[in-house]
């Protein structure tokens, strides 16, 4: 296993690992989307259906199977927990304009187009890697609504981001000086990899722009538009004496 590979997939669980403690920090649901959880669920499931089949055949490595059991475990508990707060807290965090089936259904569509064989799982893997890709647009859609993010939000977008950059420095790095030694190119998480980095990177920058508008542009245009109405006020009382 490459290194990039391996801090690529823990910042990945961070990403996860910072929504549950947001929530069980502030005991809220508030910001979080509901909608981009269960996707994940879904991703995840539709993925690792290997785990079930743990032979010898289908066995890779103690690292593989702890890392499935990792996301799937975390990936149904931050459902579960968001469920368990809502109701306890009677916050409406559910209700999100962005619905998932304008995700899962492009999916299904492109794994029934692009896949590496006519299986069931085959067919599965691939849905699971195209909807990896757009599985964050619910909360992106949340937190351009409402302008805010919290810090285990913004934290867990920060770490899912450096995960699927690493992934893509690793396979730019195998493709640029191990083409040869290849026996497989995946051009299909390839493309989903860049997919999700462009949707991740072009709303980082759309949001910190937004960000550095509102404090470093609009603070001072507020102080010289309260200085210019202090002047105003001055040179009117001077007249009226």
């Amino acid at each position: 296993l490459r290194l990039t590979s391996y801090v690529g997939d823990i910042a990945h669980l961070f990403s996860i690992f910072s929504v549950v403690y947001g929530i069980h920090s502030s005991e809220s649901c508030r910001g979080i989307s509901f909608n981009t959880r269960l996707l994940y669920v879904l991703v995840f499931c539709s993925r690792y259906l290997d785990i079930v089949f743990v032979t010898t055949g289908h066995w890779i490595s103690l690292y593989n199977f702890l890392m499935k059991m990792s996301f799937l475990i975390s990936s149904v508990y931050v459902v579960v927990l968001m469920h368990i707060v809502s109701r306890r807290t009677n916050e409406r965090g559910f209700s999100e304009h962005f619905h998932s089936r304008y995700l899962i259904a492009p999916c299904v569509l492109l794994a029934a187009l692009f896949n590496y064989g006519w299986t069931v799982p085959e067919i599965l893997w691939s849905f699971s890697i195209w909807l990896e890709a757009v599985a964050i647009i619910p909360q992106l859609s949340i937190i351009h609504r409402t302008g805010e993010a919290s810090k285990a939000i913004k934290f867990s977008l920060h770490a899912l981001t450096i995960y699927r950059m690493l992934h893509l420095l690793e396979w730019g790095r195998l493709y640029l000086f191990k083409y040869q030694q290849m026996s497989h190119i995946d051009p299909i998480s390839i493309l989903s990899g860049i997919m999700q980095a462009v949707i991740l990177l072009v709303f980082g920058w759309v949001y910190g722009s937004q960000l550095f508008l509102e404090q470093y542009v609009s603070l001072p245009i507020f102080f010289c538009s309260l200085l210019l109405t202090k002047l105003i006020r001055m040179r009117t009382l001077s007249q009226r004496e």
